[in-house]
This record gives C-alpha cells, structure tokens and sequence, in this order.
C-alpha cells in the first residue's frame, strides 16, 4: 500500500525527470547563445512546412540572412562584445516573425527564416526588406554603437525548389550574389524562364471534370505561380500557357469555365491575342468570358479590351482578393 511520503516522492521524481528531459530537448534543439532553434530543429519544422504547402498548394519563403563583415566586430572588439550583439540581433529578427514562423541560427554570422502562406513574391520582398530595416538600428553596447548589415537570399517554393536541400541552396546562392554586390541587401534566387510553365493543380494539362476551370495565359512563370496558389486554393481547377497558339489550343480542348489573359508590359502580343479571340468568335468557336489583367491602365486598353470581347478589365498592381473577386463573378 503506497503512503502519502511515497506518493510525494515519486511526483517529485517524476517532476525532475521532465525538466531533464525538457531541457536535454532544448539543449539538443535550440542555439546556446540566442536561444533560436539550430539546424535540427529547422530540418524538422521545414519538412511539417513543406508537406502543408504542398498539401494547400501554398508558397513558402526561404530566408537566408548573413550579416556583412561581423568577423571585423569579433576581430576589434572581441567574441563577448561580438556575442551580445549576436543576442540582440536574434531577439529583433525574431519580432518580425509571426508565432507559426522559424528563425534560426544555424552558423557564425547566419540565420535563416522559414516564412509560411506566402501569397505574392512582393510579400517575401516586404519581409525581407523588415529584416534589413530592424538590423540597421544602432545597437549599444559598453558604450559603443553597433550598427550591422546583412545580406539576405529568398528562395520561394515551389518555383525556385520543391525540397529542403534545393530550397536552401538557391537561397544561399542569391544571398552570395548580394554579398558580392557589397551587401546589405536582399534578392530573389530565379529560374531561368521556360518557353511554356505549366500552371496546373496536377501534373497535366487536363480538365478536372469534378472541379470549374481556369486557363491562365501569361508568359510569367512568377505570376502565374501567383495566380495557381490563388486560385487553387479556393478549389478551381487550373491550366496554364505560355503563348498565343497554346491559349487557343486549350481553349478548343479543354472548354474553360474562365481564361485569364495577362497582357502584362506587352501591348502588341496582348493585342494579337485578344485578335485571336475575336477571331474564333466570327468563326462561330464558343469562347469562355475573358478576364483582362494588364501593368498599363489606360482609356486605349480598357476600351481595345471591351470592344475586342474581355468580359472584364483589371490594372496591376494586384492582390488576391481583387483577382478572387472577379473569379467569382464569372464562376457561381
């Protein structure tokens, strides 16, 4: 029969047990100077991100953060100095970040950032661009003004990779080309453009019967990017194309509910599609109604869209709300 004495001992043992335990994990998980989660831990929480954006069909940002000359701080004022700004550096970048987002330290002088449910390549660059910004205040310590730079490497899911390794490599490798431009700023890894980047929820350029179309027609592989996690979210079925000859084709073969035409900068290549289109409607094609999004906002557009058959007209800059909308006043 256990007596009280016997009771409170073993709640006592298994009370020192979880701190061990809890602080082992920590020690194993996390930086000892910041306290930010290592390299462990961030292959862990990147392979969770990865697997939900893939599953919504999402963006996910990397962020790869070195800051410029630190080693000259250690070298002049020593490794406590260098230390301690180390801390406030990592107590500032993690303020930026949301509660569901990472921010580790995994070297010397660099971090990386781990940035969910991105909708535009424009939010990366916002995000980035609070990283330099919270750096550059002076920070003081022993009565001495630090002020440090970094240069950061964004590389996006999934256009730029679609695994930790690649992701992270091509996020290190545009933070070199900052760093060898001098530093102290941010820039996109890129791919080279293919002549016709598929657009789709899966693999082919088939029609979902289950689901509403859309055929997106932009050279752009970035917007159209944009636009898959946008519009694929919300449940619709997506083809994409590249060119005049492809928008056609998928019209005559797959029948969408909806096509969206980027002019983008270039009028004339606009034009001879909206051309097109009112082609095939004199020769008797059934053509879906055409939603005009164009980076020129002008009466001669506007009117050139109307008469040639767009059902509607929006000028960029744009956000997905705006593009939701119009979706959904074409498709009940």
């Amino acid at each position: 029969m256990e007596t009280h004495q016997n009771g409170e001992e073993r709640h006592r043992i298994f009370k020192d047990l979880n701190i061990a335990f809890n602080l082992a994990f920590k020690q194993a998980t996390h930086d000892a100077l910041t306290g930010l989660p290592n390299r462990s831990l961030l292959h862990d929480r990147m392979g969770i991100a990865l697997a939900e954006a893939k599953r919504r069909q999402e963006m996910l940002g990397v962020f790869f953060i070195d800051l410029d000359n630190f080693k000259e701080t250690n070298d002049n004022f020593g490794h406590d100095a260098g230390d301690k700004v180390l801390v406030t550096i990592s107590g500032r970048l993690s303020k930026v970040m949301r509660s569901e987002e990472i921010m580790a330290r995994i070297g010397g002088d660099e971090f990386l950032a781990l940035v969910r449910r991105i909708q535009f390549p424009d939010d990366a660059e916002i995000i980035a661009t609070r990283f330099l910004k919270v750096l550059k205040r002076p920070i003081l310590i022993n009565n001495r003004s630090f002020v440090v730079t970094a240069s950061i490497g964004i590389s996006l899911y999934p256009f730029n990779g679609e695994n930790e390794e690649t992701l992270l490599k091509h996020a290190d490798q545009a933070m070199y080309r900052v760093k060898k431009a001098g530093g102290n700023g941010l820039e996109f890894f890129k791919k080279p453009k293919k002549k016709s980047t598929k657009l789709i929820c899966s693999k082919e350029n088939k029609k979902d019967m289950s689901k509403q179309s859309i055929l997106v027609v932009d050279d752009d592989p970035d917007f159209q990017l944009v636009l898959k996690c946008c519009l694929t979210k919300e449940g619709y079925s997506c083809i994409g194309v590249a060119s005049i000859k492809e928008a056609l084709e998928a019209v005559r073969l797959h029948t969408p509910d909806l096509v969206i035409l980027d002019l983008g900068l270039q009028r004339a290549s606009g034009f001879a599609f909206l051309q097109n289109f009112e082609k095939a409607i004199l020769d008797g094609a059934k053509i879906p109604p055409v939603l005009v999004v164009s980076g020129y906002n002008d009466p001669e557009i506007i009117e050139f869209a109307k008469v040639i058959g767009a059902s509607r007209f929006i000028a960029k800059p744009i956000n997905a709300a705006q593009i939701l909308s119009a979706v959904r006043s074409f498709i009940k």
